[in-house]
């Protein structure tokens, strides 16, 4: 029994609901700038497939962290990310990405409400 209706398992990887963007929002194909008053705009499912990933940094790509919670901080561990930090996904955008780092645009698990 699937908790989202409609939900059709991948054949590879996981489907996760309930992400935010916070400073940008999504346009369908792109991250774009968020309306005005809409700081925390909600994602669509988001498909996580298990693949090897280039490092070298790609034009029209914002490698954009996720956080648990908006506040960004936490205790930093062994590995020297903060215990808030999850990972972090590429996203495509025309901006260039120092555009979306200015701005501290992250996808979030959790919203303040």
């Amino acid at each position: 029994m699937w908790a989202f209706p409609g939900a059709v398992a991948p054949d590879n990887g996981i489907l996760i609901h309930g992400l935010y963007l916070d400073g940008g929002r999504w346009d369908g194909g792109h991250v774009v700038e968020a309306l005005p008053s809409r700081q925390v705009t909600p994602l669509p499912e988001i498909h996580f497939l298990p693949q090897q990933v280039d490092d070298t940094a790609q034009p029209g790509v914002y490698e954009c962290p996720i956080y648990r919670t908006s506040e960004r901080c936490g205790t930093l561990d062994q590995t020297g990310h903060s215990d808030n930090f999850v990972t972090s996904i590429l996203l495509p955008t025309e901006q260039q990405p120092q555009h979306w780092i200015t701005r501290g645009l992250a996808i979030i698990c959790q919203t303040v409400d």
